[in-house]
């Protein structure tokens, strides 16, 4: 710290600056009194070598100092603005893709808030370290249950409920060893409605009876996911000579008698149907029956 022979220090300071190999000294701050802890350098360029130095200014007993140590300061890359893309939608898990990431790899920091879009919002924030700006550990949103994840450019969303409409936005951050910053705006609100959940696949399909031409099935009733509402209805068909055939459509309860088979070997399999609640279930493992 600049002092005279009398060990006053100098009342105030002026911060200068120039890009690396120019001769040309910048006042960045003039008359910066000595109490202050340290000086913000605003509107520099992005990546670039600058040296700054500190003098000590005029004052009534003194002339400014002549010289002073310089340091030497990089800038950090401009981040820019995030870019979000859908990429995929399920009813539990979603992806987002950063469309211009490659920009943005720099950065060691990502936010993320997820949004309940509803009658009202409500803000659900994250804050990931990015290793080697490409790849975060995956972090619990506010003990939702909800996770995020980043890789690569893609945010993946674990967790969510079905049907329900979400909104994201997210910003990224450079943080230097000499804790200089640099942030990224916040991007563009994102908006995404998980799809609906599906029935789960119908188990335990049996024959009750089977006759010359006909065999009665039964099974134990499908459920939606993450949920104890039974399906009300539910599609049969049959396998004969390599090629399915739908032998009943909105079969309501949980067993179902098929009529008019000729001899043979048939396999048979059921669904759940599509619900305004749920999405049709995936298809029973076949059961295979000898007819006459």
């Amino acid at each position: 710290v600049a002092k005279d022979n009398d060990a006053l220090y100098a009342d105030s300071y002026t911060v200068q600056y120039r890009k690396v190999g120019t001769e040309r000294w910048t006042n960045a701050g003039n008359r910066i009194a000595h109490s202050e802890e340290g000086y913000t350098i605003q509107r520099l360029a992005a990546d670039t070598d600058y040296e700054v130095r500190v003098l000590a200014s005029a004052s009534s007993q003194y002339n400014a100092s002549s010289d002073g140590d310089t340091a030497a300061a990089k800038t950090l890359v401009k981040l820019e603005t995030a870019r979000l893309a859908r990429d995929t939608v399920a009813d539990d898990t979603v992806t987002v893709k950063v469309s211009n990431y490659s920009q943005l790899q720099s950065a060691n920091q990502l936010t993320v808030t997820l949004t309940l879009v509803g009658k009202t919002k409500t803000n659900l924030t994250a804050t990931l370290a990015l290793a080697e700006g490409s790849s975060a550990e995956t972090a619990e949103i506010a003990d939702t249950g909800i996770s995020c994840a980043f890789a690569d450019g893609i945010l993946t969303f674990s967790g969510l409920s079905s049907s329900t409409a979400y909104a994201v936005k997210v910003g990224f951050t450079t943080v230097s060893e000499g804790e200089m910053t640099a942030v990224s705006a916040d991007s563009s609100e994102f908006r995404f409605t998980t799809t609906k959940a599906t029935y789960t696949t119908p188990q335990n399909l049996q024959v009750v009876e089977v006759d010359a031409n006909s065999v009665q099935l039964t099974w134990a009733a499908s459920v939606g996911k993450n949920t104890t509402k039974q399906a009300q209805y539910y599609t049969v068909q049959y396998l004969r000579n390599g090629r399915w055939t739908t032998a009943a459509t909105r079969v309501s309860g949980t067993s179902c008698t098929i009529s008019r088979l000729a001899a043979g070997v048939y396999s048979f399999r059921i669904c759940a149907v599509n619900s305004s609640e749920f999405n049709a279930s995936d298809y029973s493992e076949p059961l295979e029956v000898t007819m006459g």
